[in-house]
């Protein structure tokens, strides 16, 4: 049914270019489209850009409701490329299990956007490229792109193998495809990750007709251990007759238990427009283009995920821990869960040309959902889900030379999360001064969200809840940022009033916050150059106003201190060093049998991680050498992103990436 379903939608794409194959020349794309075009180049000064064979291309990502595109940046840069070898590139502060590719999540509690309908996707969403993640490519020449990762000793090797390919087929018709394998065998007992990563798109752009398509597949398959047993092991190793070395750590859930977990998220989303407008002529070049003024939406998603825990043998881990009295099965674990879904959108569109003065756009849609959740408890299968519908619609201005703002929100009118509603406005404004552009930008947001179903209600081999009476989590937000690019400072702040919050207790049971709660938070972003050197620095404050429901570590700070320049007019390299680091605070953990993290109560933190690295660029390849956790045996032996969970220790890294351009 699968392969059926991406057959029909790559048939319908082809049929829709077939219709309009009659275009000879290339479209011309409004100023909106326009935006989302970009050349490949490293953010570098001009002075020390590397002369790199790179085309023209133009990159984008894809809105799932509305079809509506967003430039993106071609992963290109070799500047800090060694980032993207650590887990900590996806945050300055993040609690994981310490091997590539294990569950994450972001410390710094405003950067955690990403969310799922199926709960269990959660601690994986920031590996996988989601459909509205996927870059769409449109170029003159085939691009293609190689990249190996290597790092660690041989018995506990991590590895990641990272592919991706772009042609268009005609000026309008362009697909490709991303593809991405992890596999890490862990520096501590049954630890290992097997992951992968991939999808296949398509893109057509055309004079009155626009349709893109893309089917992804994520797949993580890890062995779980619970965490060392004894963290005293890593924090006071000189209370041990001899150093224990990491893969000698007594775990709380053994190799010959074989706990392992999986995750699969399959998802195929097609979303296309049918534009009316008018001809006119370029006044920059007299050439004719077609400025759309009313657009016709349709996208459709189907999504498709499964969650699997299983033990051969029961432990006392989770009963000694968690307080589970009773288990379904006392020999062995086989827990599932599971979601589908299929989203139907169709939408009206006024394009920001369809008023003469160009003041504003506006969308109106309407979508209809069926999901169904489902879990397996022993050898009884649970099933709810049901039909709803949500009615939504935005007003935006993204046109303005110095002043832009947009409005959206959507509300659940019909099924289990009826009542269910999102509002957000946004502002943004640019002001010259001296020859400097002084960016202020505002956001605000209002949400009602309904408990997640696998909240609401699950049971498994070690947990079981009925939440049936949760009310609503409310949030309300507010932020702001300014920005001076040409002093490379950024400033932004936020406030978040929550009430009615959920989050798992120290049992790993979800629980109810019945108070308000508050946060606040503070980012300044300011980089510095003498010469060649160049020093980078993030910080981050924030605060919590209850710190039982909802902990974060007070301060955090990123800092990334270099030297770049060019050689023999061809070579371009960065050597330097980075710290990343935040203050002790009471962490969450991870609870292996649901694939979730939850309060833990104990404190993590007050540790800085430092890199040495360097990173080369010769023409189309990329290469970098990385001393990962450099100060592992000089610093104190607090080296836990959370209890029970030490990051790696001191080792060797080197990655490689390749670009094709023909």
């Amino acid at each position: 049914m699968k392969h059926f379903v991406t057959i029909l939608i790559s048939c319908c794409l082809l049929n829709a270019t077939a219709l309009y194959s009659k275009e000879k020349t290339p479209v011309t794309l409004s100023k909106t489209e326009q935006d989302s075009a970009l050349t490949l180049t490293n953010e570098l000064p001009s002075e020390q850009q590397p002369k790199i064979e790179e085309p023209k291309m133009r990159i984008w990502t894809v809105s799932e409701v509305t079809g509506n595109i967003r430039k993106a940046k071609p992963d290109t840069n070799f500047i800090n490329f060694n980032q993207t070898a650590t887990d900590e590139c996806f945050d300055i502060a993040t609690s994981w299990l310490g091997n590539m590719g294990s569950p994450l999540e972001t410390k710094i509690y405003f950067n955690k956007g990403k969310k799922s309908d199926f709960l269990f996707v959660r601690p994986y969403i920031n590996y996988m490229q989601v459909a509205e993640d996927v870059k769409f490519y449109n170029t003159k020449t085939p691009y293609s792109s190689l990249s190996y990762y290597r790092g660690g000793p041989s018995y506990g090797r991590e590895e990641r193998l990272k592919a991706s390919f772009a042609v268009n087929a005609t000026p309008n018709l362009s697909f490709g495809f991303n593809a991405d394998y992890i596999y890490g065998r862990g520096m501590y007992i049954a630890q290992s990750t097997n992951d992968i990563l991939s999808n296949f798109w398509m893109g057509y752009q055309g004079k009155k007709y626009i349709g893109y398509a893309v089917t992804g597949l994520n797949h993580f398959k890890n062995y779980e251990n619970g965490g060392i047993k004894n963290d005293s092991v890593v924090r006071y190793p000189e209370l041990q007759p001899t150093r224990i070395k990491a893969e000698n750590m007594e775990v709380n859930i053994g190799a010959d238990k074989n706990a392992q977990s999986q995750l699969q998220n399959h998802y195929i989303l097609y979303t296309q427009k049918f534009r009316t407008g008018k001809n006119e002529i370029n006044p920059d070049d007299s050439t004719e283009i077609f400025v759309p003024i009313i657009n016709f939406i349709h996208s459709i998603k189907y999504e498709h995920d499964l969650k699997k825990y299983s033990e051969d043998d029961t432990t006392a881990f989770y009963i000694n821990r968690f307080d589970r009295e009773i288990l379904l099965c006392d020999t062995m674990t086989r827990d599932k869960a599971g979601y589908h879904s299929i989203k139907n959108t169709v939408g009206v569109e006024l394009t920001e040309d369809f008023n003469k003065k160009g003041r504003f756009g506006l969308i109106g849609y309407v979508t209809h959902e069926f999901s169904k959740y489902q879990y397996f408890a022993g050898k009884t299968f649970h099933k709810t889900g049901g039909n709803a519908v949500i009615v939504g619609g935005m007003i935006t201005k993204n046109n303005g030379q110095h002043f832009n703002y947009g409005a959206a929100g959507d509300m659940f009118v019909y099924g289990a999360r009826q009542g269910e509603f999102n509002l957000s406005g946004n502002i943004s404004t640019s002001i010259n001064a001296k020859n400097k552009t002084i960016e202020l930008a505002a956001r605000a947001l209002l949400k009602s969200t309904t408990p997640n179903r696998f909240i609401q209600q699950y049971e498994s081999n070690y947990f079981a809840w009925n939440n049936t009476h949760f009310a609503n989590e409310k949030k309300v937000h507010i932020d702001g940022r300014f920005s001076i690019p040409q002093w490379n400072l950024s400033l932004k702040g936020g406030f978040d009033n929550i009430t009615k919050y959920i989050f798992f207790n120290t049992l790993s049971v979800p629980e109810q916050y019945d108070k308000n709660i508050q946060v606040a938070y503070v980012s300044l972003r300011k980089d510095f150059k003498v010469w060649l050197l160049h020093l980078e620095n993030e910080i981050i404050y924030q605060k919590s106003s209850h710190e039982d429901a909802l902990p974060l570590p007070e301060l955090s700070l990123y800092h990334n201190l270099y030297l770049t320049t060019k050689i023999f007019k061809v070579l371009t390299f960065q050597i330097g060093g980075e710290v990343h680091y935040h203050t002790a605070y009471n962490t969450p953990s991870y609870n292996p049998a649901l694939g979730l993290f939850y309060n833990s109560g104990e404190k993590a933190g007050n540790y800085p991680i430092m890199n040495v690295y360097a990173n080369v660029h010769l023409k189309r390849v990329r290469f970098f050498v990385m001393y990962y956790h450099m100060n592992y045996k000089f610093s104190n032996n607090n080296y836990f992103s959370m209890p029970n969970y030490p990051i790696n220790p001191g080792m060797l890294k080197m990655g490689l990436q390749w670009n094709f351009y023909d």
